[in-house]
């Protein structure tokens, strides 16, 4: 007889959302310092005794720890001095929280961009009528009877909103792009400061 198929399970991944729990994280974290810092103890088999069955994700030549008995303890803060990867992992978010902040202010300033141009183009269009030329305002479904000189301050003030607001944007924008360099610059020395240890 043949035996009957087995069912296939997806391995076991440390990045599985399943399993992003505070425990395997804190293991996670344990395991990238040991990574780091191959002389380092590990403190996990004393703070979560249960996980250590399982092999250290990407530490060469340990095998798994055997469980060891003794209660539960809390375990320590993720202090970036413990973990020196957490900064890390904050900058790099940072980074690209801001980068992202960076290019929705470029779509701003580029839609605003285009609402002032079309103001100038139809105040310059309006400005050639004669005064009598009847001329209607959009409100909603309707249109509203209104004289030449209405016309034209609304869209000059129109006009006025979009720059400052362009120039507001351009100060957030430039303001952000600061924040990036600044922390690249921190990642950058991290980096330095590691590749010396």
């Amino acid at each position: 007889m043949r035996p009957a198929p087995t069912r296939w399970r997806r391995p076991w991944t440390w990045s599985s959302r399943r399993y992003e729990t505070p425990a395997r994280v804190f293991l996670f974290h344990v395991c990238s310092l040991l990574v780091s810092h191959p002389s380092t103890v590990c403190p996990a088999p004393s703070v979560y005794p249960h996980l250590c069955s399982l092999p250290c994700p990407g530490v060469a030549g340990r095998s798994p720890r055997a469980r060891s008995p003794g209660p539960v303890v809390p375990p320590p803060p993720l202090t970036p001095a413990f973990f020196p990867g957490q900064a890390f992992t904050e900058l790099q978010a940072k980074v690209m929280d801001t980068q992202q902040k960076v290019k929705l202010a470029d779509l701003q300033i580029e839609q605003l961009t285009k609402t002032k141009k079309h103001a100038h183009l139809t105040d310059t269009e309006v400005m050639m009528l004669v005064d009598e030329t009847r001329m209607y305002e959009g409100v909603g479904r309707m249109f509203i009877l209104q004289p030449k000189g209405v016309i034209h301050n609304q869209l000059l003030e129109k006009q006025r909103i979009a720059e400052e607001k362009i120039k507001e944007l351009e100060q957030k924008k430039s303001y952000l792009e600061r924040s990036v360099k600044e922390a690249e610059d921190n990642i950058r020395e991290m980096l330095m400061a590691r590749r010396a240890q």
